[in-house]
């Protein structure tokens, strides 16, 4: 770490109240030594715990579980192994170690780091187009209405100096998909900003959205809810320690394999055991998993991400694959029409094997739907076939259309294939300059007719010399890596126009593994376990994990001239 230019660095606006308690020694040329020397050593041990993505522990968090947590162990072992003068300072100088290690010092380097790491982003986007990605969590605004939601965007954005007009993407993580404000917000943002497209993140599993969309339907989320309890149950009185399954198809097809030893678990709790809550819980668990509706759900659901389930696979792969998953799209949905128009007498007749196989009871099928739900249970006005079929079966499979067309809508098809037609795969492979040029018409503001004329030229051009002029473009991996040979060439101020439908196809959230790190990161460290953590702080650290590149470059001299006025030394 580069500390020599200290004393000539200026002053900084950052206060922290631990280090301006630090004790009286550090007023002495000493203490100005072994404040730097620690300082030095929390900047670096910081530095490496955020490029890891690694979690801080609150003090909260610290008391309960009775850890130091990684950024205080990982200092102390800094200063055991790496650098000694670290370890004589924390031992000798107990007080100033104490407070600097304190949380206000810890989130002021972390977020001097963020600042860092955002100017340099700022500085590098000069003004150019940019997506946003939006996690919709607890905190994000007082008001969780879609305008709220918008004007605390827009407040954020201009905060970095830069214009909503300027998105030209929006992506959204996992479940607030099916979030309704999260709907709005996408239309309120599309109304002040057209070419701000939401496209479908393939690196996002097609099968948690299409199971949110299922859970809509109430007997479809009782069912995942008891699905859930049940297999954790399980887990504990098996003491399987086995990995979570990656897919829920795989959940349900397990479950289906080993529902009679559940069901023989259940029982001899339920039987047997001296504690009368365990009897209790059992007891009801085996009326939930014995009842002809827990195995209806489970066989209709099995059957939906059974036919979902080479979809979600060709999704998630490489953009090469997007045409060959836009034909799938299609062929899924054909398959759903079907299963919904011809195969429900098929599934009953499965469910009923299922039943009579596990001694459950099945109701008749003419009589009146009897509601399962609340202590009283009440008789409705529709049979039990009707009930079933119509608001369960058919409900669930038109829901998993509608999401469908919602996600590969005309737009998205329009603007996935245009991506692909660029991409430089297999020696351009998927080269189709008609679906270019439709997915420059879905940015009038930066291609007027005059424009598309002239693109239409350059595209002509552009192909000839990417398959025949220069070999060191036919074994590109895709856009990214095309957009920088663009540039490395100098071929984007020969063709800028191309250039430019890069630039706009790469900022769509589709399968950047920036989005994909993005978001399994929130989810890594703002688990159900760790709410409490500061929202600042928390976007602090998300901001130095994901910007990782950029993050590396923030010197340390950028971060210790931020401490260096907050006590004169």
């Amino acid at each position: 770490m580069d500390t020599a230019n200290l004393e000539d660095q200026s002053d900084s606006n950052v206060n922290s109240p631990a280090l301006l308690n630090l004790s009286n020694d550090k007023h002495s040329e000493k203490g100005k030594s072994e404040y730097r020397i620690l300082l030095n050593a929390l900047i670096d041990v910081a530095r490496f715990i955020l490029k890891q993505g690694l979690p801080f522990l609150t003090d909260e968090e610290r008391k309960c579980l009775g850890d130091k947590g990684n950024f205080e162990a990982f200092l102390e072992w800094y200063g055991n192994h790496v650098v000694p003068d670290v370890g004589r300072v924390i031992s000798e100088n107990a007080e100033m170690h104490q407070n600097m290690i304190a949380p206000s010092v810890l989130k002021n380097i972390v977020n001097v780091y963020a600042k860092e790491t955002i100017k340099r982003i700022v500085e590098d986007l000069n003004g150019d187009y940019f997506g946003i990605l939006v996690d919709k969590s607890d905190g994000l605004c007082d008001d969780n209405s879609a305008q709220s939601l918008k004007e605390t965007i827009d407040s954020l954005i201009t905060s970095y100096s830069l214009s909503p007009s300027k998105i030209r993407a929006q992506g959204y993580n996992g479940d607030a998909n099916m979030v309704s404000e999260i709907n709005d917000l996408k239309t309120l943002i599309l109304q002040d900003n057209l070419s701000a497209y939401c496209t479908h993140h393939f690196a996002q599993p097609l099968h948690l959205t299409l199971v949110s969309v299922a859970k809509r339907q109430r007997d479809a989320d009782d069912f995942f809810g008891m699905l859930s309890f049940m297999l954790k149950k399980y887990d504990e009185l098996e003491r399987s320690g086995n990995a979570p399954l990656e897919s829920f198809f795989e959940t349900l097809r397990s479950f289906i394999t080993i529902f009679p030893s559940v069901v023989h678990i259940l029982e001899v709790i339920a039987t047997n055991d001296v504690c009368s809550s365990e009897r209790m819980w059992a007891d009801s668990l085996l009326d939930d998993l014995q009842s002809f509706e827990f195995v209806y759900m489970l066989h209709v659901m099995f059957k939906v991400l059974l036919i979902t389930k080479e979809l979600d696979i060709v999704l998630q792969r490489k953009d090469q694959d997007i045409v060959n998953a836009l034909k799938l799209v299609g062929t899924t949905k054909r398959q759903f029409e079907m299963m919904r128009d011809g195969e429900w007498e098929h599934l009953m007749d499965d469910v009923s094997s299922f039943c009579v196989k596990h001694d459950i009871l099945i109701p008749k099928m003419d009589d009146l739907y009897v509601i399962p739900r609340g202590l009283k249970r009440k008789v409705s006005t529709v049979t039990y076939s009707y009930h079933y079929r119509v608001k369960v079966f058919d409900a669930i499979i038109d829901s998993q259309l509608q999401e469908l067309d919602r996600c590969f809508d005309t737009v998205n098809n329009d603007l996935l294939l245009g991506m692909t037609s660029l991409s430089p795969v297999n020696s351009f492979a998927n080269y189709d300059k008609d679906k270019i040029m439709r997915l420059a018409k879905y940015y009038p503001n930066e291609f007027s007719d005059d424009k598309l004329q002239e693109l239409s030229c350059h595209l002509d051009n552009y192909i000839v010399y990417m398959r025949q002029c220069d070999n060191k473009f036919s074994n590109l991996k895709g856009l990214g890596d095309l957009s920088k040979m663009f540039v490395q060439k100098k071929l984007h101020l020969t063709w800028p126009l191309v250039y430019l439908l890069l630039k706009l196809s790469l900022i769509l959230p589709v399968a950047d593994a920036s989005v994909e790190r993005a978001f399994s990161f929130v989810k890594k460290i703002k688990n159900e376990m760790r709410k409490k953590i500061d929202e600042d702080f928390f976007n602090d650290c998300l901001v130095c994990y994901i910007e990782n590149e950029v993050f590396e470059s923030v010197s340390d001299a950028a971060i210790v001239n931020q401490f260096h006025g907050m006590e004169k030394i």
